[in-house]
């Protein structure tokens, strides 16, 4: 087994020495060359988990799966979840509590009525409320029409949870910086 093992470390310029007492256990130390400044980059550190501390999240979609998914992945990433499948009862639930709401997530492409327009209309109310936009396809002329209603960020769909969460962050976070 020794052998095997020695072999590695001898294929990378290594050695091997071992000390071992009868009762007292046996001690390996391994030996390489210290790495050149040409060498592999060190991996970069792993993101920082974001956490959201109770923000009221409206989430929009059409897909009864995606906001099943959403509300599970935001609530457990600190978030408060009220999801719609149906844009209608979005606006109204927004209508009858504007206050109610920290931030608003919604699809572009909805049946009755359009991402774009529901964005349109929270932001006639809440001018300064941060709306992201979601789509599985977002055309350029979307996304300056978009732009122009006041939606401050865009979700590629399929999004996964740390994607949104990312960037409902940076959305909560720019509108706490401009206040």
């Amino acid at each position: 087994m020794l052998q095997q093992g020695d072999g590695i470390v001898r294929g990378h310029d290594g050695a091997i020495t071992v000390h071992s007492e009868p009762g007292e256990g046996t001690t390996f130390h391994l030996y390489f060359p210290a790495a050149s400044s040409g060498g592999a980059e060190a991996s970069p550190a792993p993101p920082v988990a974001l956490r959201g501390s109770g923000q009221r999240i409206l989430y929009v979609d059409d897909e009864e799966r995606l906001v099943y998914l959403a509300s599970r992945g935001l609530e457990k990433c600190g978030y408060s979840f009220t999801g719609f499948t149906d844009p209608t009862e979005a606006l109204k639930a927004f209508y009858e509590q504007p206050a109610g709401f920290d931030l608003v997530v919604t699809d572009l492409a909805m049946p009755g009525m359009s991402g774009l327009d529901l964005a349109r209309k929270i932001l006639r109310l809440r001018p300064e409320i941060p709306v992201l936009l979601t789509s599985g396809y977002l055309r350029p002329h979307d996304e300056e029409a978009a732009r122009r209603v006041g939606v401050c960020e865009f979700v590629a769909k399929p999004a996964v949870i740390d994607t949104l969460n990312r960037a409902i962050h940076a959305a909560l976070h720019r509108r706490s910086t401009a206040s």
